[in-house]
């Protein structure tokens, strides 16, 4: 029995060393170690169950009004800064000036008088400058009139009639013998608006049956010629091809406007005066 308790009292004394040697153990010792003052703590520590640091409810927040109000100043700061600072940077943009775009300036040059493209001239005015019609011979029975358009029979005599509008100089250059081009007529004076008749008097000319056309070439001046200088010589001159092309090539512009009995010959007044320039053309005559 004695021995018994004493094995038993010493086991429970190595049982109560042994937990004295694990509370003086590592764990006793970091409890040792770890027992500070919480007064020398850098944080306030929290014990688990200690109502102080429970979570504060609804009520006590609203007791806290000064939290709230310093959050809301803090906001409020950071966007006014950040308003200020969008503005500044803005206004700084804007100052700075942008880059200029290098440009090239292509300075057009001046054409020469001779180079710069000619307008065209307006058009002159064009006027009746002559009439003329033919008198067709008929047997028995007064003469007709006609423009000259359409042929005429074989062996058929007729006539030309002119009349001017200002007073002129008439010259008539026809196929002579041999069918050659020769002057019929030089500087003939003729008054404004009178019948000038040719061949004058009581002559004709006859359409030949071996001349399919006969062509009368007509010049009209305000003033007697110089030039060609063979306008100037005497009736029955003949003349070359060559002198016809140079009276051709002085020629004006003219227009013939055929109506049922007569034919207008209309031209451009060139001078400034209004005078009508020397008329040039033709009446060619087809035989039927």
């Amino acid at each position: 029995g004695a021995k018994g308790n004493k094995r038993q009292s010493y086991h429970a004394s190595r049982i109560t060393h042994h937990a004295g040697e694990q509370e003086s153990g590592v764990g006793g010792q970091g409890l040792a170690r770890l027992h500070l003052d919480e007064k020398s703590l850098p944080f306030e520590t929290r014990p688990l169950g200690d109502e102080r640091y429970a979570q504060p409810d609804a009520a006590t927040i609203q007791r806290r009004p000064g939290f709230l109000m310093m959050g809301f100043a803090i906001g409020a700061a950071v966007v006014v800064i950040a308003t200020v600072v969008a503005i500044i940077l803005a206004l700084w943009s804007n100052d700075t000036p942008a880059p200029i775009a290098k440009t090239e300036t292509q300075t057009a040059t001046p054409a020469s008088p001779a180079e710069e493209p000619s307008k065209p001239a307006a058009p002159a005015p064009m006027v009746e400058a002559m009439s003329y019609y033919l008198e067709l011979e008929r047997a028995g029975s007064r003469s007709i009139r006609s423009a000259g358009a359409e042929p005429i029979d074989e062996n058929r005599r007729f006539r030309v009639h002119f009349t001017p509008r200002e007073r002129g100089y008439l010259y008539i250059i026809a196929p002579g013998e041999g069918d050659v081009p020769t002057i019929f007529l030089t500087a003939e004076p003729v008054a404004a608006k009178a019948d000038y008749q040719f061949p004058p008097g009581n002559n004709w000319i006859r359409a030949r049956s071996t001349e399919e056309t006969i062509n009368f070439t007509i010049v009209f001046s305000p003033v007697p010629l110089r030039a060609p200088t063979f306008l100037a010589s005497p009736v029955g001159r003949k003349l070359a091809e060559a002198d016809l092309k140079e009276l051709r090539a002085s020629a004006t512009g003219v227009k013939i406007e055929t109506e049922s009995s007569r034919a207008a010959v209309r031209a451009p007044v060139s001078t400034e005066e209004g005078e009508s320039a020397p008329l040039v053309f033709d009446i060619i005559i087809k035989r039927r």
